[in-house]
């Protein structure tokens, strides 16, 4: 386990990288413990992942930071794509790995972006043809089910329930996640934003060519296109592989 004291040996010279890391650390830590029970030869490329991942999301954060409900209803939402397989019973499906949520002009809850974390360009050229519609396509069947939810008195009543019968854990997920969009008492749907963005971030010093990608959310004449944008992190590859071996460097087995 890497310690909070033990940020400014990692980053001796970058006040926001330390910043940064100190507040993901209880997540990284958190998969890192995880990654034990995969086998050895996997554990370098999760590894990665998961600290450039846990990372970037903390970057947005800071940029971009949440009412305790905005923080609830993307949890809530998150919680829903990454458990997506149970709650539909369809078991390849996309999914994103985080979403922005904020409060429009007019002070309702909107999705604005859909963000995916990437280590190299040859993660996102190998899956760009299909990956990114069908994240959308996630993201925007669990929003519709979030606002059914919140609209419905009776689970029970729901289409998408009435599916899992033969499921009955994604059931029990799907009664969770009811119970804890009630608690919210929204007043308002939860919608994705018409200017909705599709939103790659890269390490530092990692360059990938904008493809033609027609994105798109909704059907019928609800169809809208989706921009794609490419950001980079303020870490680099190096800086995620110090993590990593200071981590190891503390937990030898």
């Amino acid at each position: 386990m890497i310690q909070n004291q033990e940020v400014g040996n990692i980053f001796p010279d970058n006040p926001y990288l330390q910043k940064v890391l100190a507040k993901s650390l209880d997540h990284i830590n958190r998969d890192f413990e995880k990654l034990k029970d995969v086998p050895l030869s996997d554990r370098p490329n999760l590894a990665l992942g998961s600290v450039f991942e846990n990372l970037a999301s903390q970057e947005i954060l800071e940029k971009h930071p949440e009412t305790e409900q905005q923080k609830e209803v993307r949890q809530i939402v998150e919680d829903m794509f990454q458990n997506a397989d149970k709650i539909t019973g369809k078991k390849w499906i996309s999914k994103p790995d985080f979403v922005s949520v904020i409060f429009d002009k007019q002070g309702r809850m909107i999705i604005d972006e859909v963000i995916e974390f990437k280590t190299s360009a040859a993660a996102f050229n190998k899956k760009k043809d299909r990956q990114p519609q069908n994240s959308l396509y996630t993201v925007d069947t669990m929003v519709n089910l979030i606002n059914d939810m919140n609209r419905t008195e009776k689970l029970q009543d729901l289409p998408a329930f009435q599916a899992l019968n033969s499921l009955p854990d994604g059931q029990t997920l799907l009664t969770q996640i009811f119970n804890r969009i009630k608690s919210l008492n929204l007043k308002e749907e939860v919608k994705l934003s018409e200017n909705l963005i599709y939103h790659v971030r890269t390490l530092n010093g990692v360059f990938i060519e904008p493809p033609h990608l027609n994105l798109s959310v909704g059907r019928g004449d609800k169809k809208r296109m989706v921009r794609i944008r490419f950001s980079n992190s303020a870490f680099n590859l190096k800086n995620c592989l110090n993590i990593i071996d200071h981590y190891a460097e503390n937990n030898i087995e």
